[in-house]
């Protein structure tokens, strides 16, 4: 069973139908140039992103991991138990 409801798929569908003609023109107004403006732009803004969030992590909120003796799962490693067996570790 999909976890989506008709109601919510019928108002997405009617969302695309009515903007999807005006997205395509739009690009077809902008012509390649555009299309090459706004493609590059998109690349360099996710790039300056990516490296701001970079240069702004310390590292100190990444977990580490490790595998389950028991059951090999993969758990956090301050956990004090599998939960996927409940092994203490």
């Amino acid at each position: 069973m999909s976890s989506y409801s008709l109601g919510s798929v019928l108002i997405l569908l009617g969302f695309a139908i009515l903007v999807g003609p005006f997205i395509v023109l739009f690009f077809l107004t902008i012509g390649p140039a555009g299309w090459v403006l706004l493609g590059g732009s998109l690349i360099v803004v996710g790039a300056l992103v990516s490296l701001w969030e970079n240069a702004r992590s310390d590292g100190s909120d990444r977990r580490t991991w490790t595998n389950c003796d028991n059951c090999g799962r993969c758990i956090y490693d301050g956990s004090h138990a599998c939960t996927h067996c409940g092994t203490d570790r």
